[in-house]
């Protein structure tokens, strides 16, 4: 049982990196191009070539973060920083359910209630919480629709 959560736990992190690998060229396409554009038009560059924005930017980080808290150089890219953190918790929820032998469908609820805790008590942005939120209910869905589907017989139907 023991192999089977450090296999599991090392399947969750290959398929996040797989996500990560999927689109990360592409949002690091879109703030180079969009930091240059933004870099000729602006009259005062320091906000855009600072280590700090970036880092935030180009590690998509600056959507729900306290300390990288800030709009992206390239505005759109703030949903891969929210996806990027959905992802990162789906896998880590999967382990620790697998690992306690919980049904997720708990773990998901309590990320709807932590992001709106986080949003209540301003450490994360609307953004991110509506993302975490809308995220976390899709997989609560998902996970409701599978165990009738399990439960009826029709597992296999899509």
């Amino acid at each position: 049982a023991l192999y089977s959560n450090k296999a599991a736990g090392r399947e969750g992190i290959k398929r996040f990196i797989h996500k990560l690998l999927r689109f990360y060229p592409m949002a690091t396409i879109a703030c180079a191009f969009t930091l240059i554009v933004k870099s000729v038009q602006a009259t005062d560059i320091t906000a855009l070539w600072n280590v700090k924005t970036l880092v935030a930017n180009f590690f998509l980080v600056f959507s729900g973060w306290p300390y990288f808290s800030m709009m992206g150089i390239n505005n759109p890219t703030w949903y891969l920083c929210v996806l990027t953190q959905c992802y990162l918790s789906f896998y880590l929820i999967e382990w620790v359910s697998e690992k306690l032998k919980i049904n997720r469908i708990w773990f998901d609820g309590a990320m709807i209630v932590l992001a709106f805790g986080l949003y209540h008590f301003n450490l994360i942005e609307e953004s991110t919480y509506r993302g975490i939120g809308a995220f976390s209910i899709g997989l609560i869905l998902c996970g409701l629709k599978d165990r009738m589907l399990k439960r009826s017989g029709l597992r296999d139907w899509h």
